[in-house]
């Protein structure tokens, strides 16, 4: 990712503002060391020319310091508050040396140091001038009124004005530049100090006042950064090459202001035109990048215009698909409201069928007893009559039993035969029950189909109680088959009871005849025997069948109960579409007033 060119020149200049903090700090312990160790290249640079003052060296130190703690990236409260008491120690310290001045005042704060070494080298009145307006420039550096005025750099303009003109008169060698009447003149070390301190404190702030244009993007701050370092350099040294020449003779202070004033206009005009001729060629460009924008604008206002009626088209088609959307829901619930209610009467029927076999299954365990007790006593029978005749009167007495015994089987397997019809008919009504139910469940998938992503979950509804329709009409055909084994063997039990019946009575008159003959009655005895054990196998079959009954109403029971909660499910699918519904029909109706 490229980075913009704003950016990178704010962080060159905030970088340039360390780098003349470090100078701040470093150049004047340097001085400090020459002074401590007498060595003269580092008290000044050219020999001959006065040295900074050791008190103007310990006053820079807490310049450097304090634009070393400004020009960071922003640091806790006490960072700004160091700043502060720093800066106004160093407008202390010049605005003292400059009442030292004012009042003749000897003895000042430049003179505490190397007493001894010092002699006469004490403190300009240009450099306390300077660091009084340094100190104030560093203690509102990161002020900036409304209007984008940054007292700073008013602060910092005199400075820079006072140390440029001793630079120039150390250049150009002219003593009334860097001395003021008869005071001690400015240091070469302290008027190079006092030009990158400047520069470092304007740029510690480079997104704020004159600085902010300047490193912009702007045609004023391409052209404020091609002009402005061009015209300084060029003024300082074309008016050095002119007092060079009138020193040397080769003209007069005439000619060599003319030609000064030539030479300044025509590299002036240069530099101007060729900034001009760029300032133009970047108008052209912004020209035809703003028609461009503008041809853009009017493209995307077609695009947003034809996206806007394809939306409300869309918004309209949807409107109508939530109004169907609600339509389905409601027929959903009235279908789920049916279900539930059909499911509820068919687990009251599924109930009470339960219960009636439960019945049938108490009838033939007695009827099994009642078999079993009546094969013990025709075993009895038999084994009387092989053993002897006995008196007559106690074999009608146990015939007349038997018969009873018969009349009770009878009347139980007529019972047992009228229930089973009555299982028939309920199971006919679960199996009408169970086709319903397919029958819902095919329609529900139909309308979840319709309903396309958001009815996926009303069709597993759906599906599932189509399955267990499924299920409850295979458990009702089972049942069904099992009814059916029952009546046959019914059938077959009341024949043999028939039998049996008719058998008695035959031993009934026999006895009456006074037992013709013992054989006959054995005869008689072991038949009956043979048709008791013959009901009590029925009986056994009988009861396999009801406990296989049992178990299938138990399964259609579970089943049932299995499509009521599915049916509740369905109900409440159907009012979650009910209520999504109702939501997009609110956020159509919101988009709707917001278009409108």
């Amino acid at each position: 990712m490229n980075t913009p060119p704003v950016t990178v020149r704010v962080g060159r200049l905030r970088e340039f503002s360390r780098i003349a903090a470090g100078l701040a700090l470093v150049v004047p312990c340097l001085i400090l060391v020459g002074w401590a160790l007498d060595i003269a290249v580092f008290k000044s640079l050219v020999p001959g020319v006065k040295a900074m003052n050791p008190a103007s060296a310990v006053i820079f130190i807490l310049a450097g310091m304090a634009l070393f703690l400004e020009s960071g990236d922003g640091g806790p409260l006490r960072h700004r508050r160091v700043v502060m008491a720093l800066a106004i120690g160093v407008a202390v310290a010049g605005l003292l040396r400059g009442f030292g001045y004012l009042f003749s005042w000897t003895g000042g704060i430049d003179t505490l140091l190397f007493q001894g070494r010092l002699g006469n080298n004490v403190m300009a009145p240009g450099t306390a001038v300077a660091f009084v307006l340094t100190g104030l420039a560093l203690l509102v550096a990161g002020v900036e009124s409304r209007r984008g005025v940054r007292p700073t750099e008013l602060l910092l303009l005199p400075t820079m004005m006072i140390s440029l003109l001793a630079l120039l008169g150390y250049g150009y060698q002219i003593r009334s530049l860097y001395a003021v009447g008869g005071y001690v003149p400015m240091s070469l070390h302290t008027a190079i100090m006092f030009q990158i301190l400047s520069l470092g404190i304007l740029c510690s702030h480079p997104d704020r006042g004159m600085m902010r244009i300047l490193s912009g993007d702007t045609g004023g701050g391409r052209m404020a950064r091609h002009l402005l370092p061009a015209s300084i350099a060029i003024l300082c040294v074309v008016g050095w090459l002119r007092l060079q020449g009138e020193r040397r003779g080769f003209y007069g202070s005439e000619f060599g202001l003319a030609l000064f004033m030539v030479v300044n206009v025509f590299i002036l005009g240069w530099l101007i035109l060729r900034n001009a001729i760029q300032l133009a060629r970047a108008d052209t460009e912004r020209d035809t990048v703003a028609a461009a924008l503008l041809r853009a604008r009017e493209e995307l206002e077609i695009r947003v215009a034809d996206r806007t009626r394809d939306l409300a088209r869309m918004v309209d088609e949807l409107s109508g698909g939530i109004t169907m959307l609600l339509d389905v829901a409601r027929d959903v619930m009235r279908a789920g409201d049916r279900l539930t209610t059909g499911a509820g009467e068919s687990a009251t029927a599924v109930a009470e069928t339960a219960a009636t076999v439960e019945e049938v299954r108490q009838t033939a365990r007695m009827t099994t007893r009642d078999a079993g007790q009546v094969a013990a006593s025709a075993r009895d029978a038999a084994r009387i009559s092989q053993e002897g005749r006995k008196s007559t009167e106690d074999t009608i007495a146990s015939i007349q039993r038997i018969r009873e015994e018969m009349d009770a089987i009878g009347y139980s397997m007529m019972r047992l035969n009228d229930q089973t019809q009555a299982i028939s008919q309920i199971i006919a009504s679960v199996n009408a029950i169970a086709s319903q139910s397919n029958l819902l469940a095919v329609n529900a998938a139909i309308e979840a189909a319709k309903a396309g992503e958001r009815g996926r979950g009303f069709a597993v509804v759906a599906r599932e109680v189509r399955i267990l329709a499924d299920q409850s009409r295979r458990a009702t055909r089972q049942v069904g088959t099992i009814l059916n084994d029952i009546q046959r063997a019914t059938h077959l039990v009341i024949m043999a009871i028939e039998h049996g019946r008719k058998a008695v009575e035959v031993g009934v008159g026999q006895s009456l005849q006074a037992g013709t003959s013992i054989e006959t009655l054995s005869a008689s005895v072991t038949a009956a025997a043979d048709a008791v054990s013959h009901i009590a196998g029925s009986s056994q079959q009988q009861m396999a069948g009801v406990d296989q009954v049992a178990s299938a109403m138990e399964s259609i029971k579970q089943g049932t109960i299995h499509s009521v909660t599915s049916a509740r499910e369905l109900d409440a699918a159907a009012q979650h579409l009910t209520e999504l519904g109702r939501k997009l029909s609110d956020l159509v109706v919101q988009y709707e007033a917001r278009r409108s």
